[in-house]
């Protein structure tokens, strides 16, 4: 039975906000820096912040601010996107749209 190793160490700063009255959770991941544990490779994104919001059903104030701002929701996944971005010959089919527009990877 082969072991499970280590791939990938992802380090950010996480802010979670709770609104209890809609119950609405925000997270909010900044500092962004990803390893590949395996080849040395790193990447560094200290100016992209994630944001993440959860609500119960319709839409919540920080969508309706975040929508007024410009953001859209979108996919992503920090593990994915950042050994796409770090490793051009993994799929990233996916993760294009992300690639291009965040992490400056014309994928």
């Amino acid at each position: 039975m082969e072991r499970l190793r280590s791939s990938l160490r992802v380090d950010y700063r996480r802010i979670t906000l709770f609104h209890e009255p809609t119950a609405t959770r925000v997270t909010i991941d900044s500092g962004l820096t990803w390893w590949d544990v395996r080849t040395g490779a790193w990447l560094s994104l200290p100016e992209l912040s994630i944001i993440e919001t959860k609500s119960a059903g319709r839409p919540s104030g920080m969508d309706r601010l975040l929508w007024s701002l410009g953001h859209r929701p979108g996919s992503i996944s920090k593990y994915a996107t950042a050994l796409a971005a770090m490793h051009p010959h993994l799929p990233s089919n996916k993760w294009r749209p992300v690639l291009k527009r965040h992490f400056g990877v014309l994928a």
